[in-house]
């Protein structure tokens, strides 16, 4: 897979350089496949209140391999939308197909239709791309704003005009044949505030992959003919390709501009790009003549700060950073309108109170993410000083000479620098020559006499790793990583070449359960969501146990099971149990 996605790279490049800005049909061979992407994207209730956190799971697959999981892109885009206005973007990676995330929903939402949009860069590259929207009601318990023209009010007392739970469309094409339920001697009905368990059985010789969902019964949410049978069931091969999108192959291509008074002197320029408090988060690359660039980075998660530093540029003025908008956010053409009826009343209320306890008392703790660790950088195991085992010194420079004998000052042509100690095969010893690469909290010290301005108070643990590394068109020899308590990068006045920008990462793939040692047990336990897994994976001819706590909230409950199986099969099925 690794040498299709560089094949993928150097064809991109190949024809970008003949199209001169343009983008234009590729005349595929007759042994060329390109991957044909499509996204499904699976939540863990059909409809939200304002406040609500929406839990996702995204398939994408390959609709030139039979339906497959596609391990092509690594990132995939959501635009959220109402019929006035794009209200929130998101990004989520993509690990062989397969994603995860939540989001926090606005309080500030009016009710109304929103689409969900999901995509990948790929994705556009097709003449005619295939991107996935689903219809999600969003209701606002808190105040009475609407989205303008999106809205109307029934007051007739017929099923045909709710919004709720349609089990009969549910049910159209369910997937018996691949999974299967098998519950315990207590059957489907358990008492409130306990533990319950079934197995959720692989009937196949493939593995599967599935989303599971547990949820209650009511009147606001709402599942119909928009899952994942009848979105990849039958795929479209698309109708050709254009190169104009440079597909996210091993983590997002985070490209821009930068602008200085005199365009000629940032030609050829070196740009370091940094994550704080990421060690391994740290690139290099060069300007172009235009100042563009591109930093292929591999998956980090969360609200992020960037640091972006041109370390050897010096007399440049008026320089500024760009960064392009990750996003291609083409707003759906069609917004169906949300049918308002008495008969959802009493659901709307039961998740509005559910919703402000989960925010005033901090529910969220409760939930798990699931982060993968992938270095992209740092390869052997470092010397680790933690800080708090020694004396401690007011100043840096005491620290370092007093008891790391790794690490050494040394002034050159009245310049500092900070210089590793190695050992070759003779075990001679021997210190780097001015090529360290000096980290604090994950972002570059070029000036390595900055860090003896640090307060050593602050700092955690220092890290030396005496290896040779390349990154971009820098070679370092050796790394040294400053850990400070807090991870917030402190102590260094920035330089006028250095810029701090806020950056989205990609959303931490996480998941809800809660069992009976979870919940805390002096809050009132009103949860009407009691399960959500974005990734359950299968063998085949195998089983797996599904366990979660009852909330206090009695009613019939569904749980849903959306999935696809290792030869492109996209399945879903469900049942019901009884809480009392």
């Amino acid at each position: 897979m690794k040498r299709y996605k560089f094949l993928m790279i150097a064809a991109f490049w190949c024809v970008s350089e003949t199209m001169n800005g343009q983008s234009i049909p590729v005349n595929n061979a007759e042994d060329t496949i390109i991957c044909a992407e499509r996204i499904y994207v699976a939540t863990d209730r059909g409809a939200y209140l304002a406040g609500e956190t929406m839990w996702l799971s995204l398939y994408c697959v390959d609709a030139n391999d039979g339906g497959t999981l596609s391990a092509t892109s690594e990132v995939a885009y959501l635009e959220f939308y109402n019929a006035s206005d794009l209200v929130l973007t998101a990004k989520t990676w993509l690990s062989k197909g397969r994603g995860a995330g939540s989001i926090e929903l606005p309080t500030a939402l009016p009710t109304g239709n929103y689409i969900l949009k999901a995509y990948t860069k790929h994705m556009y590259n097709e003449l005619v791309p295939v991107i996935f929207e689903k219809t999600i009601p969003v209701y606002n318990a808190l105040t009475n704003d609407r989205v303008e023209d999106n809205v109307a009010v029934s007051h007739l007392q017929d099923d045909s005009f709710t919004t709720g739970f349609r089990l009969h469309e549910l049910s159209m094409g369910y997937s018996d044949s691949i999974v299967g339920f098998a519950f315990n001697e207590g059957g489907v009905r358990v008492n409130a505030g306990q533990n319950f368990s079934f197995l959720l059985e692989n009937k196949t010789l493939d593995n599967i992959t599935t989303n599971v969902s547990v949820f209650r019964k009511d009147s606001v949410s709402v599942f119909g003919a928009n899952n994942i049978v009848n979105t990849l069931g039958k795929l479209d091969v698309g109708a050709g390709f254009r190169w104009h999108y440079l597909p996210d192959l091993e983590g997002e291509v985070i490209s821009g501009r930068v602008v200085c008074d005199s365009p000629l002197d940032i030609n050829g320029a070196v740009m370091s790009f940094s994550v704080v408090g990421e060690p391994s988060l740290v690139f290099m690359t060069l300007l172009d003549r235009t100042g563009g660039f591109e930093v292929y980075t591999p998956p980090f998660f969360g609200n992020r700060k960037i640091v972006v530093e041109f370390p050897y540029l010096n007399d440049v003025t008026g320089l500024d950073i760009l960064l392009d908008d990750s996003y291609i956010k083409e707003a759906p053409t069609y917004f169906p309108k949300l049918l308002l009826n008495e008969s959802i009343a009493s659901s709307l209320l039961e998740r509005s109170i559910e919703m402000q306890i989960a925010h005033r008392c901090g529910l969220d703790t409760i939930y798990q993410y699931v982060i993968p660790y992938k270095d992209p950088l740092l390869k052997s195991n470092p010397v680790v000083y933690k800080l708090d085992d020694y004396v401690r010194f007011p100043a840096m420079q005491e620290v370092i000479v007093e008891f790391i004998p790794e690490l050494r000052y040394r002034k050159r042509e009245g310049k500092t620098y900070l210089q590793v100690r190695l050992t070759n095969e003779f075990r001679a010893l021997s210190f780097a020559d001015q090529g360290t690469l000096v980290l604090l909290d994950g972002v570059p010290v070029f000036d390595h006499s900055k860090i003896l301005e640090v307060d050593p108070l602050k700092i955690e643990s220092i890290s030396i790793y005496t290896d040779e590394y390349s990154i971009g068109h820098l070679k370092f020899t050796g790394v040294v990583i400053f850990n400070t308590y807090n991870g917030n990068h402190p102590g260094i006045s920035g330089e006028k070449n250095t810029f701090i920008k806020d950056f989205d990462g990609m959303l931490y793939p996480s998941f809800m359960s809660v069992k009976m040692k979870d919940y805390p047990e002096n809050l009132p336990d009103l949860r009407s969501l009691l399960y959500w897994n974005p990734m359950c994976n299968i063998d085949g001819k195998s089983s797996r146990e599904i366990v979660f706590k009852t909330s206090s909230k009695k009613g019939e409950f569904i749980i849903l099971v959306e999935g696809i199986s290792a030869n492109g099969n996209p399945f879903f099925d469900y049942a019901e149990i009884t809480v009392l």
